[in-house]
């Protein structure tokens, strides 16, 4: 069965479509702030993924990441000292 006009049309522009090289990807950057002190902002940045409910537990459950059990003194010196 021969094709229409309009089947050879459609062919050949698909045909010219799969000869041409594919466009190159786009890069795209999203800088984002969450404070940590709001909860609105931490449901928010969990729900589009930016920070997971394990992160915000991990975090509020150290504070600043220091160990407090640690009883060695500091290995630098402070100014004073």
């Amino acid at each position: 069965m021969p094709l229409s006009e309009e089947e050879r049309a459609t062919l050949k522009r698909l045909q010219q479509k799969d000869k041409e090289p594919a466009a190159p990807p786009i890069g795209k950057v999203i800088n984002v702030s969450v404070d940590l002190g709001s909860d609105e902002q931490i449901a928010r940045a969990i729900k589009h993924g930016f920070l997971t409910a394990d992160e915000v537990a991990e975090d509020k459950g150290n504070g600043d990441g220091e160990d407090e059990d640690s009883d060695e003194a500091p290995k630098r010196k402070g100014y004073f000292n």
